[in-house]
């Protein structure tokens, strides 16, 4: 369970700056476009949850999704995880993974296993 004084929520482009620097800790080269990252939050096969302060506009964590049409089947895979070193531990991790599934079955699908999923399940597990 998540601190009572955070919460889960969709991003908006208002989080922009502070999306940035989450991505940051992932390492992942360059810093994300404003439009890419309007585009994930806009998106109808998209989304960015974040775990945030409920009384103020800092971010935690953040989880992008991605929904995934193939044959016979619609999944959803989450495409970065990233919980702030000094947030972690709390539950965030765990919290913006059932988000994601909340949100896949929302929109008639299964979260799957993305190409990092283990590290994901490592994450929550831990």
């Amino acid at each position: 369970m998540i601190p009572p004084t955070l919460t889960i929520r969709q991003a908006t482009e208002a989080d922009y700056e502070q999306l940035c620097d989450l991505f940051a800790e992932l390492g992942v080269g360059q810093r994300r476009e404003r439009a890419q990252i309007a585009r994930l939050i806009a998106g109808p096969h998209s989304a960015i949850y974040v775990a945030s302060e409920k009384d103020a506009r800092i971010l935690h964590g953040l989880a992008t999704l991605m929904l995934r049409d193939q044959p016979g089947m619609r999944t959803v895979e989450i495409g970065e995880l990233v919980v702030h070193r000094n947030a972690r531990r709390q539950g965030i991790g765990r919290a913006l993974i059932d988000h994601a599934a909340d949100w896949a079955a929302r929109k008639g699908g299964e979260l799957v296993g993305g190409p990092t999923w283990e590290t994901y399940r490592a994450l929550v597990h831990a």
